[in-house]
C-alpha cells in the first residue's frame, strides 16, 4: 500500500489501529523491505510484522534477470 502510494504511513497506521479493535486476530500489514525500514511506525504498529522482498518490484525495481542474483 505504501509502495504504491496508496497510503499515507499515517493513514495505514489508522487503518491498522482500527482493524486491530475491531477483531481478535493478528493485524498485519506487508510492505516491501525498504519501506518497512523507511517507515518503522507502521510495521511497529501491527501485531506481526512481515515484510515482501520482491527484488524485481520494489522502491528501485530492477530486472527479472537481475532479480534472481541479488
Amino acid at each position: 500500500m505504501l509502495l504504491r502510494g496508496d497510503l499515507t504511513p499515517d493513514e495505514l497506521i489508522g487503518y491498522i489501529r482500527q482493524a486491530k479493535e475491531a477483531v481478535k486476530q493478528p493485524v498485519s500489514t506487508a510492505e516491501v523491505w525498504s519501506f518497512v525500514l523507511r517507515y518503522p511506525r507502521s510495521a511497529a504498529s501491527s501485531t506481526i510484522s512481515r515484510s515482501n522482498i520482491l527484488p524485481f518490484w520494489d522502491d528501485v525495481p530492477v530486472s527479472i534477470d537481475l532479480a534472481s542474483s541479488i
